[in-house]
């Protein structure tokens, strides 16, 4: 995976290929309400965990390095993370993701 300040995903990966967002969150998290508030409002396709519900979901981000909400991350097709972002790069990482056409709207 990928710091999303580090590459723009067009310069790595074909253009065709749809990404699968997923967020992490959990119960309580003020800094998530932004990106949530984003998704929302751009109806994009997203599968969102909480990880005071899914243990699992914890280790995954803690797999990536990270140890707060929220965790954005990019999918490939082979379920491969291919960039990631978290805490107040969250916002900014979603937007730029946006505007580079790696997501989709739900549908």
């Amino acid at each position: 995976y990928t710091n999303v300040d580090t590459l723009s995903l067009h310069d790595a990966l074909p253009i065709c290929l749809i990404m699968k967002l997923t967020i992490y969150t959990k119960t309580i998290c003020p800094q998530c309400n932004p990106v949530k508030a984003f998704i929302k409002s751009k109806g994009l396709a997203h599968e969102m965990i909480n990880i005071d519900e899914d243990e699992t979901a914890y280790e995954t981000i803690k797999g990536l390095g990270f140890q707060s909400t929220p965790v954005l991350t990019l999918t490939d097709d082979t379920g491969e993370v291919v960039q990631s972002c978290a805490g107040m790069q969250a916002m900014m990482g979603i937007m730029k993701w946006n505007q580079e056409g790696l997501l989709h709207a739900e549908g």
